[in-house]
């Protein structure tokens, strides 16, 4: 239970959707410091038995403010002008921190602001030139700058091998203006909470001086459980995840070829064709999938394997774990931080084909090890769970506009 403290000024947290399940929202509520939830649509009580993801059960509705009516009001004409979900959604996220920034302002309170929306809030506070008015960042994904060099030093070295060009990310497409503009935000913001030391390291990547950081890493939707594998048939591997560049598919299905014995299914819409080609004709790649099938395809598979050039955390990893699977995973990715390699999982090194293939190799040769790997990894991770993320996120917010 999250214990009550004394506070200065009542904090907002503005997010669409149900960012993290609304755990940073219910931790400051528990804590007696929640001002409300700026939101687009939060389930008031009388529809929840219609509506079943837009709520929590342990945050009322009365502690929020939904703006639906004002994103639909600029969705409408953006959808007619860009077409193109990808290019129209950072102009409704600039307008919708730039919104709950007013709104915060006038509520007279302080807020913390989803990463994606809070060069939207800045802009409010520099237009005004607002004074007291402050924000801390949380779910800071690694940095524009950072991503893009990773994936654009891939790009050049598939490119060298006579491949083609993998769809371009949102990450790799920003200016060097619009990092510039970013990194301005973070930097005048009171404070930055991220889920893992990649995330951290990527702040400090290009720049030296961006202080006040804290790291709180997510947690499970799933409850854990300890299904018993088959140690015979084939090896089930598992991915859930887009079938993007950043997620290393392109080395993965390199190390597989001429390996026996083994079935994939990849979980994932919208496919990158670039990375399609690449795959052995075995593979399956199936479109998302309700949480329900989502939790049988866990328990069902031997590996779940995800070699990320980049990951800021990686929810999935964690989410296998809860459910009996053992993991591969890249040395950058926020689980690794808290895994060890052959003893609570298969980490490799980002684009080594040979590490991935011997690891693979390891697995159908020490399928009872498998099983082995996935109780430590749940020993490792016990802290990664919503009640420490709640704290964690509730502790650094009230912590960085108290101190």
């Amino acid at each position: 239970m999250i214990q009550s403290i004394v506070h200065k000024k009542k904090i907002n947290v503005v997010a669409l959707g149900a960012r993290d399940y609304y755990e940073v929202a219910i931790g400051l509520s528990e804590k007696g410091a929640l001002g409300c939830l700026v939101t687009d649509f939060y389930c008031p009580r009388l529809l929840r038995s219609f509506v079943k993801k837009r709520f929590s059960p342990r945050l009322d509705s009365k502690n929020t403010i939904s703006i639906w009516w004002l994103l639909i009001l600029i969705k409408i004409p953006l959808a007619i002008v860009f077409r193109d979900k990808a290019k129209m959604n950072p102009f409704v996220d600039l307008v919708f921190g730039y919104v709950a920034a007013f709104i915060t302002y006038v509520t007279g309170r302080n807020a913390v602001v989803y990463s994606y929306y809070a060069l939207g809030f800045a802009k409010f506070i520099r237009h005004f030139n607002v004074k007291n008015l402050e924000y801390v960042v949380f779910q800071v994904h690694p940095t524009p700058w950072f991503v893009s060099e990773v994936l654009s030093l891939d790009q050049a070295k598939h490119t060298q091998k006579g491949g083609g060009i993998f769809r371009a990310e949102q990450d790799i497409n920003w200016s060097a203006s619009a990092c510039t503009e970013y990194f301005d935000v973070l930097k005048s913001a009171s404070g930055i909470i991220c889920a893992s030391e990649v995330t951290k390291k990527s702040l400090i990547y290009n720049y030296k001086n961006v202080e006040n950081v804290r790291v709180a890493p997510y947690g499970s939707r799933f409850e854990y459980c300890t299904t018993l594998r088959q140690n015979h048939g084939k090896l089930k591997l598992l991915t859930v995840s887009s079938v993007s560049q950043r997620k290393g598919f392109h080395y993965a299905f390199n190390a597989v070829k001429g390996i026996d014995g083994l079935s994939w299914t990849i979980i994932g819409g919208n496919p990158d064709q670039e990375i399609v080609k690449m795959a052995p004709e075995w593979v399956t790649f199936t479109d998302r999938v309700s949480d329900e099938e989502l939790s049988v395809y866990f328990s069902e598979c031997d590996l779940f394997i995800m070699p990320s050039l980049v990951e800021g955390f990686g929810l999935v990893y964690l989410e296998a774990i809860s459910q009996g699977a053992a993991i591969l995973c890249s040395n950058q990715t926020g689980i690794s931080e808290v895994v060890k390699d052959y003893e609570s999982a298969l980490i490799v090194t980002i684009g080594s084909v040979q590490e991935i293939s011997e690891r693979i190799y390891w697995a159908l040769s020490h399928r009872s090890e498998l099983s082995v790997l996935s109780k430590n990894a749940k020993t490792a991770c016990a802290h990664m769970n919503w009640d420490n993320f709640e704290r964690l996120t509730s502790d650094a917010a009230y912590d960085f506009f108290n101190k």
